[in-house]
């Protein structure tokens, strides 16, 4: 679920815009790697337009983060033709965005 995550919907500028507003991004490795969140987490605050915090209890993974996420992702067109897994290299806030 998460590649079909990442190629319908983490790929998008609106969920790369909402990253940006709500400073989902992973914490900056040694080499100065610093990543765009594509968690179920990250992902459920974007299609609720409100960020909360996960449980990390297996019914609430399932029922209150995964469930919407496979819900909006069925809902799409051809969501099968954009399973894309998931690469942290594509993902790089450097790549992201440009200061004006």
């Amino acid at each position: 679920m998460w590649g079909a995550s990442v190629g319908n919907i983490c790929n998008t500028k609106k969920y790369k815009q909402f990253c940006l507003e709500n400073h989902l991004f992973t914490n900056r490795t040694e080499l100065g790697n610093k990543s765009i969140k594509t968690s179920a987490e990250s992902v459920t605050g974007y299609l609720n337009g409100i960020m909360s915090d996960e449980p990390h209890t297996a019914l609430e993974d399932i029922i209150g983060y995964e469930l919407p996420v496979l819900v909006n992702i069925l809902k799409k067109r051809k969501w099968r033709d954009n399973i894309k897994p998931y690469n942290w290299r594509e993902f790089q806030v450097k790549d992201h965005f440009v200061a004006k």
